[in-house]
């Protein structure tokens, strides 16, 4: 049984990007298994796995920095920030001055609209 390239390369894609992103159903855990010798970095328009939100996001001593979220639909979405983070500012704009959200928190994501997560205390 022959595998073609393009199923290798896919299935290898998924792999290291679950190191970093992870979703199941409404839950999307942030950096589940960060490498130690990936102590910094950046990743840009990452399509979670339910297709319908991109994200991108930077991290330093191995805690989230900022992440962006543009969603393509009306959801629900719970994010896990791992790496001891209790609470984040979420903003609709750079302009907007924001609120604190608990970790735990059910965000109601709406149709083409972007997020703007910061502030991980």
């Amino acid at each position: 049984l022959k595998s073609s390239p393009i199923v290798l390369l896919s299935e290898g894609a998924r792999l290291i990007r679950d190191h970093f992103i992870q979703q199941k159903g409404v839950q999307v855990s942030i950096l589940p298994h960060l490498l130690p010798e990936l102590p910094f970095g950046r990743l840009e328009g990452v399509v979670l796995s339910d297709g319908v939100s991109r994200l991108s996001l930077e991290w330093s001593k191995k805690t989230i920095r900022r992440l962006v979220l543009h969603a393509n639909q009306n959801q629900e979405l719970q994010f896990n920030f791992h790496h001891n983070v209790r609470d984040y500012r979420l903003r609709n704009s750079h302009k907007d001055r924001g609120e604190r959200k608990k970790k735990d928190s059910l965000l109601l994501i709406d149709e083409n609209q972007s997020y703007f997560f910061d502030n991980f205390l």
